[in-house]
């Protein structure tokens, strides 16, 4: 039974170069209500924030959850092309030009909290505030410089990935893509695991799953970032008419 939120839920695609972006859009007066574009975490899709619209859903209130490129049924990058913050951060700007939004807000979760703060602090004249949840500012946990080394190996990784990986995705049956979900993620009820695989995996014509999240997410090169912590939270102050809240 369609919950009373999923009534004001639409999908809207946005092209870009490398194919398309898929965002969920709620709200039901979506041209004047206040605006916010939910991000979500890494391996994760527009569905993480599908739970929440129950509650924080309301007339005042429509809120773009976006597919991050390689997630969810956004498009994957051509083969030899890394993920990064740069690509996100434009994947964010390409769905606010489609939905015309000059004013807005931003949610964010883990890898999406991070990006949230990046995108405010690119474009502070247009955000009003940003709640950031678990997982922001990674650069607080390095020593100046230290980014760098780890970023070499992440795309040493990607590299080999793209060198020796097969184009053939394995498949899965329903309960092998649950035990090994719940098992990887301590805190993952089956409850979100559905949540999640409504478009975060594709059935076959053999019954079989695959994921639709790119498998060389898993290199990882887009979770280092090369900003120092000064950097950050300087932006953060200059941001004067902003407001931010992190929440680990």
């Amino acid at each position: 039974m369609a919950s009373s939120a999923s009534r004001f839920c639409k999908e809207i695609l946005t092209k870009v170069g490398y194919g398309k972006l898929s965002c969920k859009l709620w709200g039901e007066n979506v041209r004047s209500a206040e605006k916010f574009i939910a991000l979500h975490g890494w391996l994760d899709n527009a569905g993480s924030f599908d739970p929440l619209m129950e509650k924080f859903l309301t007339k005042e209130r429509c809120v773009a959850c976006l597919d991050f490129p390689g997630h969810g049924l956004s498009s994957h990058l051509p083969s030899g092309i890394p993920y990064s913050p740069a690509i996100e951060i434009q994947g964010v700007r390409s769905i606010i030009k489609q939905l015309g939004w000059t004013k807005y807000n931003i949610i964010g979760h883990s890898m999406g909290a991070m990006r949230a703060v990046l995108y405010a602090m690119c474009y502070p004249e247009e955000v009003t505030s940003v709640v950031a949840l678990d997982g922001v500012i990674i650069p607080l946990k390095f020593t100046p410089g230290a980014p760098y080394p780890a970023f070499g190996r992440q795309l040493d990784k990607y590299m080999k990935y793209c060198d020796t990986d097969s184009d053939t995705d394995r498949e899965h049956t329903w309960e092998e893509l649950k035990d090994r979900w719940l098992s990887a993620v301590k805190d993952l009820r089956e409850d979100d695991f559905n949540i999640l695989m409504r478009r975060g995996s594709r059935q076959l014509d053999n019954g079989m799953y695959i994921y639709t999240r790119d498998k060389a997410l898993h290199s990882r090169t887009n979770m280092v970032l090369t900003h120092t912590t000064d950097t950050i939270i300087d932006s953060i102050k200059q941001a004067k008419d902003c407001s931010f809240l992190f929440i680990q």
